[in-house]
């Protein structure tokens, strides 16, 4: 319950909390100095627009919103492993994933960019997210983003290649674990709207590349994660 007299700082992790449990793991995270997306999710550069006309809508339906948002078209649903998880997408190489975690109402809406206490403790529950199904998660930046005219916190973690074998059926758990070193985690939280949403991005990273040919990889999978952001429409009802 919130008290009548608590600050907005307080109001706001009150209403996060709610389903998470807080965690500490925060002791070597670093924080973005800036109101924007994780570095990875800007445009590579010298690239061209993103040209999303051949992007497939899917529109997937809460209790509470119906939530509409584009992607390639070599996306395809998967099965998601638990009663948060709303809808699950995943790439046609299996490098990307995209998790809709149904929305939570929340009690207090924030309008303004969050100060670095109450960023901190929303952190901390975003870590705790990943680390509720795979302990070895390490959060190692967090920050905060405006898409469209909400503000969202976000967290990046680093995980094992368990976190993906563990979601596949044992006959591929092996294969999977065998093509993949581990997984860049990144996951949004809206801080803003009453019905709060919270989305997860994956890049699994691929056994023996090269550093450069890594990092070009996440880029550009952090430029088409930004774009499904910013065209994404939540109608609560």
């Amino acid at each position: 319950m919130i008290a009548p007299g608590a600050t907005v700082s307080q109001r706001l992790f009150v209403a996060c909390v709610i389903g998470l449990t807080c965690v500490s793991s925060l002791a070597t995270a670093q924080i973005s100095d800036s109101v924007a997306l994780p570095k990875t999710f800007a445009a590579p550069e010298g690239s061209p627009n993103l040209d999303d006309s051949t992007w497939t809508e899917t529109v997937a339906e809460a209790p509470n919103a119906t939530i509409r948002f584009k992607h390639p078209p070599d996306w395809t649903e998967v099965s998601v492993t638990n009663n948060t998880e709303l809808i699950a997408l995943q790439s046609a190489s299996r490098t990307r994933r995209l998790v809709v975690y149904r929305p939570v109402a929340s009690a207090a809406q924030v309008r303004q960019p969050i100060g670095p206490g109450a960023l901190k403790q929303i952190a901390d529950l975003i870590a705790q997210r990943f680390t509720a199904s795979v302990p070895e998660a390490t959060l190692v930046e967090y920050g905060q983003a405006r898409i469209g005219p909400d503000i969202w916190a976000w967290g990046e973690m680093n995980m094992p290649a368990s976190a993906v074998a563990d979601r596949a059926s044992p006959s591929l758990a092996p294969a999977i674990s065998a093509m993949f070193e581990r997984v860049r985690g990144w996951l949004f939280r809206d801080v803003t709207a009453p019905q709060q949403l919270t989305i997860a991005c994956y890049v699994n990273v691929l056994r023996n590349q090269r550093a450069d040919e890594r990092a070009a990889d996440a880029q550009r999978a952090g430029f088409e994660f930004a774009h499904i952001l910013s065209g994404l429409a939540v109608n609560s009802h």
